[in-house]
């Protein structure tokens, strides 16, 4: 296949293939250029996070600081159920 679409001689069915290839350059295009815009939009006027970014992190890796210290946690945590951080979490929230 020439390397040149110029080359390409009519009514060698690659019209359809070349077509195809285009719009999908076109919409990779527009996803890098919006990917873009929102890192530099949430590097100028993004809010900063917390260490749980969620605000409800269901497992236990949100439960230490971000970056996570050398030892990660000072004790080894006890696991007594599926999601006992996030049990823990809506404990803490409940209104009574």
């Amino acid at each position: 296949m020439p390397r040149r679409v110029f080359t390409f001689l009519p009514g060698q069915g690659l019209e359809l293939g070349n077509l195809i290839s285009t719009i999908g350059a076109l919409f990779m295009f527009v996803a890098v250029v919006i990917m873009l815009i929102n890192i530099i939009w949430t590097t100028a006027k993004g809010e900063r996070v917390s260490s749980d970014p969620w605000g409800d992190g269901r497992t236990l890796e949100w439960a230490v600081s971000s970056p996570p210290p050398e030892y990660n946690f000072k004790q080894l945590p006890l696991v007594r159920g599926l999601d006992p951080l996030w049990i823990e979490k809506m404990d803490g929230k409940k209104k009574e």
